[in-house]
């Protein structure tokens, strides 16, 4: 057992062997370690079986630069105002005709203060100059001839019509109202579509038109009292006819402006109609508009009708005579220019 511990020098002293000394080290540094552990442990448990304490927290003051108030760049929507920007296409399912309604809807906001010249000129009893200055027109919306080429609904091609105008106030000291027996405006327009004036022949593309798109609207005039009023002349009319419609053409002057140019001279009476105010509602919504009226008028752009003469329906037509040979007159000039 002594020769496997021990081992004696020269002098005869025993001594530990080597493998014994290093075996004792080892023990000796392994145990340290477990201690090592188990203090190790015995800390991280103290800390996890502690009470809870509040955190607190004390930030170092920093300065903060100020946050610059953002500049809002304003958004502008501008309407494309090149025909050729435009896209033509059907009202609703089942139509294939020629009047189509035009995207976008923008184009037709210029078209929509045009028509509502013609019913504050026309049935609100305004003149031209009134209604043009009140809706922001430089002048009047209005260039009148005597015939144009047109499309219908269904024509294979344009058709030449012969045009007519209502009692339309471009005369200044003029005043016209189209009226129900209510005393309210009897015109109402509706949207029936548009259409580029030029067609396909072989492979050439042959335009055909003054205006580069036109659109066409149908006027129905509902009342049955026209009255008049240029100065001291007045006069009021009643008509039993029951009202008529006529389709009324609108050109494209470009800068998103349109002109009124009158309409087809053949009217329709209403009594031989049906379903009229579901075809107008059924229509403006196909063409994404309104139907325009007197309300409409109202409602987009703040003007009211004109008061009528005192005591309108009493005044006769003793005056009616001279003032329509006038005015037929004057309209006359304006087309010889």
């Amino acid at each position: 057992m002594d020769d496997n511990f021990f081992c004696r020098d020269l002098a005869g002293k025993r001594h530990l062997r080597s493998y014994l000394k290093a075996a004792i080290l080892i023990v000796i540094f392994m145990g340290l370690v477990v201690v090592y552990a188990l203090w190790q442990r015995a800390q991280m448990m103290a800390v996890v079986n502690a009470p809870a304490r509040p955190v607190v927290w004390e930030p170092t003051p920093t300065s903060i630069p100020p946050t610059a108030t953002p500049t809002a760049t304003p958004f502008v929507v501008t309407c494309p105002t090149n025909p050729s920007d435009w896209t033509f296409s059907y009202p609703y399912p089942g139509y294939d005709g020629n009047l189509h309604k035009i995207e976008p809807a923008c184009v037709y906001e210029g078209l929509e203060r045009t028509a509502a010249w013609v019913l504050l000129a026309s049935s609100m009893g305004y003149s031209g100059n009134e209604a043009a200055e009140a809706l922001g027109f430089a002048e009047m919306p209005f260039k009148p001839v005597y015939k144009m080429k047109i499309m219908t609904d269904f024509s294979k091609g344009p058709m030449e019509a012969t045009v007519a105008w209502p009692a339309l106030s471009f005369i200044p000291e003029v005043h016209f109202w189209r009226i129900r027996p209510d005393g309210r405006p009897a015109v109402i327009f509706t949207m029936r579509g548009c259409y580029r004036t030029r067609s396909i022949v072989g492979n050439q593309v042959e335009e055909w038109g003054d205006y580069p798109v036109m659109c066409v609207l149908s006027g129905d005039t509902e009342g049955e009292w026209f009255v008049g009023e240029w100065g001291s002349k007045r006069f009021a009319a009643h008509s039993d006819y029951g009202g008529w419609r006529g389709f009324d053409q609108f050109g494209y002057a470009g800068n998103g402006a349109w002109v009124y140019l009158g309409h087809k001279k053949t009217t329709y009476p209403l009594a031989g109609l049906s379903d009229i105010s579901e075809d107008r509602t059924f229509l403006a919504a196909a063409h994404g508009v309104a139907v325009w009226d007197e309300d409409w008028v109202e409602q987009t752009y703040g003007i009211t009708m004109r008061e009528l003469p005192l005591d309108w329906q009493s005044l006769g037509i003793d005056d009616q005579k001279s003032m329509m040979d006038s005015f037929v007159a004057s309209l006359d000039k304006i087309l010889k220019k």
